[in-house]
């Protein structure tokens, strides 16, 4: 595994059982203050946080990014993939690390995002602030059942090489740094098609941008530009506008920047992220 791809700071890679599986993560400054937990998105793992992970260290932080169930070396989940239910597992994450009691602050991507806020919502013991980065809130109907069927197909096919999925990447995304294109192989490797496909099916036509009004710590949401692959339609940025709680939740919109906001540009998304995350 090549060094230069760790952001210049390498972190401890760790595994911990809790709410009903085996978790794998990894660690940076684990004395650090405060505690922040990063969640990604489906098909990445632990790694596409190679940038922000080390940064918030540096910065004086204790991060943790965690492998979603189905990707990296996590565990499969038992009881599926909807929302509530990885909520719940996670959740039990946060007891084990003991961030219930310590406190935390949550940053989830995409799927990762969607888990988060139901956490949020649902399980907030310990959280101080939580920030969506282009959360995947509402899984119309028609995409999810496209969606499924594409990574079916996946499920009965064999695996591509890593090689392989590096040339699909730089292909695919040839603005993104070569340390996105080199986790990003990796991710593709590991994460179990089954697990994807589940996602859409488990979560197909579910919109919990209402949760958003239940979340009582600060909250940041970063809405990506649906015109250059952002999950959330128009429609749902302006419902979700109108579900965040006055003086705890905040939004903004990234014009031009897509789906994959923290590979497209992070320097803008450290430039929003780094405070929020970090000051009391």
């Amino acid at each position: 595994m090549d060094i230069q791809h760790f952001g210049g700071l390498v972190p401890a890679e760790k595994q911990i059982e809790a709410g009903g599986l085996k978790w794998n993560y990894l660690e940076w400054n684990p004395a650090g203050t405060p505690n922040i937990l990063l969640v990604h998105g489906i098909t990445s793992n632990a790694r596409t946080w190679w940038q922000l992970g080390p940064d918030l260290a540096q910065s004086g932080a204790r991060v943790i990014a965690v492998d979603m169930p189905g990707h990296g070396s996590s565990d499969d989940s038992p009881s599926g993939v909807a929302f509530p239910a990885t909520a719940a597992q996670l959740a039990g994450l946060v007891t084990a690390l003991g961030f219930d009691r310590t406190g935390y602050r949550l940053c989830g991507h995409s799927w990762g995002g969607a888990v988060s806020l139901t956490l949020a919502a649902n399980h907030p013991a310990g959280l101080e602030k939580v920030a969506l980065l282009d959360p995947a809130l509402h899984l119309h109907t028609r995409w999810a059942g496209e969606s499924s069927a594409r990574y079916q197909s996946e499920v009965e096919a064999p695996k591509k090489t890593w090689e392989e999925y590096l040339s699909w990447s730089k292909e695919n995304y040839p603005a993104w740094l070569a340390s996105d294109h080199y986790w990003k192989a990796g991710a593709m490797v590991a994460y179990r098609p089954a697990t994807v496909r589940d996602f859409f099916v488990h979560n197909s036509g579910q919109n919990i941008v209402p949760l958003l009004g239940k979340v009582e710590a600060p909250l940041l949401l970063i809405i990506s530009d649906e015109k250059v692959g952002g999950v959330l339609s128009q429609e749902d940025q302006k419902g979700a506008l109108a579900a965040l709680l006055p003086g705890k939740g905040q939004a903004v919109r990234y014009e031009g920047i897509g789906h994959n906001l923290q590979r497209e540009d992070y320097r803008r998304l450290a430039q929003d992220l780094k405070p929020f995350l970090l000051d009391a």
